[in-house]
């Protein structure tokens, strides 16, 4: 009994993906040398988090586990300036890597950088596409079928006429490059979401507004993602620092 509970609970965290993201990266010195015992601070810039680590004898710090957020990153040490980087995104599965060149000077001095818009992933061969939380409150869709803001993404097509209403069958009708209707997989929160048995419903469907980040795996994803050709993984919203509320509304002209 108790080795077949064992293994059930084995199978049950298999079947789990990481949806947490990572952030590493060294610090030099003007000269490019390691800059050892650096005191690197991250913060979350919506969701109250922040941790602090040192950098090791090579100059490299990491965190290992971050929650899909956007981040401020502040590096500082005696005899430079305190570097300050804002905007940094980190999404599930992530790798972001951030490497830093410390300016000499006063630590009351400080050198702030925003992080661009768009970067290009250099830790992994990944394909995918990701829409944030912030980038789905801007779309305006009548039914606010999470399935529906997944069909605006390149690669993704649409067959279904009317998203008027989410539901348990909300997944059918989308295509990913060229793939069959029954040849995708959707996640939430690192746990399958997809009805196995029939390969064309979900147990259930995450309002719009809880979520965090969508993001559809076309390729060259880690093998924790795998079981079908494309996947969908879904995360949600952790807590935030103050209280917040939302009343949806919509205007729209009869045909």
């Amino acid at each position: 009994m108790n080795r077949l509970l064992l293994g059930l609970l084995l199978a049950a965290s298999l079947q789990a993906q990481n949806t947490s993201g990572s952030l590493s990266g060294t610090v030099q010195d003007p000269a490019g040398a390691m800059v050892v015992n650096a005191k690197v601070t991250l913060t979350g810039e919506n969701n109250g988090f922040i941790r602090t680590v040192t950098t090791n004898k090579e100059g490299f710090f990491n965190y290992p586990d971050v929650t899909p957020a956007t981040f401020t990153i502040k590096v500082e040490h005696a005899g430079f300036k305190s570097y300050l980087k804002t905007g940094i995104q980190v999404g599930s599965s992530d790798r972001k890597v951030e490497n830093i060149q410390l300016v000499l000077g006063q630590a009351s001095e400080s050198v702030t950088v925003t992080a661009e818009a768009i970067t290009v992933n250099l830790s992994s061969g990944e394909r995918s596409g990701t829409l944030s939380g912030e980038q789905l409150d801007q779309i305006a869709l009548r039914g606010r079928d999470i399935f529906d803001a997944i069909s605006l993404m390149a690669g993704v097509v649409n067959t279904t006429n009317g998203r008027d209403a989410p539901g348990p069958t909300s997944i059918g009708g989308i295509y990913i490059m060229g793939g069959r209707n029954d040849s995708k997989n959707m996640t939430v929160n690192g746990a399958t979401n997809l009805d196995t048995g029939s390969n064309g419903s979900v147990h259930s469907m995450p309002s719009m507004d809880s979520v965090a980040e969508v993001k559809v795996l076309i390729s060259g994803y880690s093998a924790e993602n795998g079981r079908n050709p494309s996947s969908i993984a879904i995360t949600t919203k952790g807590g935030g620092s103050s209280f917040t509320g939302r009343l949806p509304g919509m205007c729209g002209t009869p045909r």
